[in-house]
């Protein structure tokens, strides 16, 4: 078992070198990943930042809340998950999962989990996660029959999100 998590963990840590020439700028795309290099200002943010208001969002079968913070904050949302750690349909349940996951990721420095922590919204323990701006779900993506501009940096990434998932033992795309 221990070889297999060496194995995936190995196989996640990123690897990126320059092609001979490039510039800096020219590799740097467009992220939603705002939180990188500011993660403690943002994890502090969601636990104390005021929620002014909530709605429900069309994925994910345990009821997400997309949460709202006041207007020129440092973030405009987030994922709101109250679930309560128990076993559904066979599937042990919880919202430290999403704490858990945001964890291993900054442990492996990986950057792919946006940052995730838990707070009393409403009255209950919750995990409140970034939401992110500007972002397609996978599914979205495949049925749309979109295609990336570099297609070997599209598939390392993807593959890094799937090796992530069997670590983490996430089984939902979204």
């Amino acid at each position: 078992m221990w070889l297999w998590l060496w194995l995936a963990v190995w196989f996640a840590i990123p690897i990126q070198q320059a092609p001979a020439g490039a510039t800096v700028q020219a590799q740097q795309a467009p992220s939603s990943k705002i939180w990188i290099g500011r993660y403690a200002e943002f994890e502090e943010f969601l636990r104390t930042a005021k929620l002014v208001r909530s709605e429900g969002t069309p994925v994910g079968v345990l009821a997400p809340r997309h949460a709202f913070f006041e207007p020129g904050s440092v973030a405009n949302g987030a994922a709101v998950k109250k679930i309560s750690p128990q076993r559904r349909d066979g599937f042990f349940e919880s919202y430290k999962s999403e704490i858990a996951a945001y964890k291993m990721d900054r442990l492996l420095q990986l950057d792919m989990v946006p940052p995730t922590v838990e707070r009393r919204v409403d009255g209950e323990l919750a995990s409140v996660q970034l939401w992110i701006e500007n972002a397609r779900m996978l599914k979205d993506v495949k049925a749309q029959k979109l295609r990336a501009p570099d297609a070997e940096a599209w598939n390392r990434q993807l593959y890094r999100v799937y090796t992530f998932d069997h670590l983490v033992g996430n089984i939902d795309e979204n």
